[in-house]
């Protein structure tokens, strides 16, 4: 919703190729599964994100930086893993025309004062998602919560991506209620229109959106 970015990538030669969609997940009081591991071994981790490679503009940049949590049952079966990042805002104002008063107003108003300190907004990023369905998804945002002594995830999907499929059964609570699922144009300038597959799904770095 930046119109000057916007003209910006226009006049520099950058035209849209894509949407992501904004997901938010949080809780007030997350709950920990027994099932959820950590993992630190370097080759189950590029196991475990190796189906991302085939993603358009997959990049291994910030795997080192980023934790890998997973939920793992009693036959050792993956059934949903992401990688997990710590954010840190200063919240100088929000989008609207009431932005800047919504900045003095919400550290009054309970409820939505748990999750947004807009002078001191701390979050986790998660991005590599997998997950067999919307429970294993659902237990998995809300153990990563848990484990990282957080309350409240950001994650950007694209809009092709398998997963969306879920987007209507888990429960996002009630900070997705508050911002909806924002979209977010995805840019690029092209040299070589073969060089881009656009049906191909877009590999998304969560720590670069922010």
């Amino acid at each position: 919703k930046n119109e000057r970015s916007k003209m910006m990538s226009q006049q520099f030669g950058f035209e849209k190729i894509g949407s992501l969609t904004t997901f938010t997940f949080s809780r007030l009081k997350p709950k920990l599964s027994n099932n959820l591991i950590e993992i630190s071994d370097k080759n189950e981790i590029n196991q475990l994100h190796s189906t991302f490679k085939d993603e358009q503009f997959y990049s291994e940049q910030e795997i080192k930086r980023a934790k890998t949590y997973a939920l793992v049952y009693e036959n050792s079966n993956i059934i949903a893993s992401a990688r997990v990042q710590k954010a840190h805002w200063e919240i100088k104002r929000l989008p609207g025309k009431m932005g800047s008063l919504l900045v003095k107003i919400i550290p009054f108003i309970p409820v939505l004062n748990q999750f947004l300190k807009p002078k001191n907004h701390q979050f986790l990023v998660v991005d590599c998602v997998s997950a067999q369905d919307e429970k294993s998804l659902n237990s998995l945002f809300e153990s990563i919560l848990s484990a990282e002594k957080h309350k409240l995830i950001f994650w950007w999907l694209d809009e092709k991506n398998d997963l969306l499929r879920f987007k209507n059964k888990v429960k996002w609570g009630i900070f997705s209620r508050f911002i909806g699922n924002p979209k977010v144009d995805v840019v690029a300038k092209i040299n070589d229109k073969n060089s881009i597959d656009l049906k191909k799904t877009f590999f998304v770095s969560g720590i670069d959106l922010i």
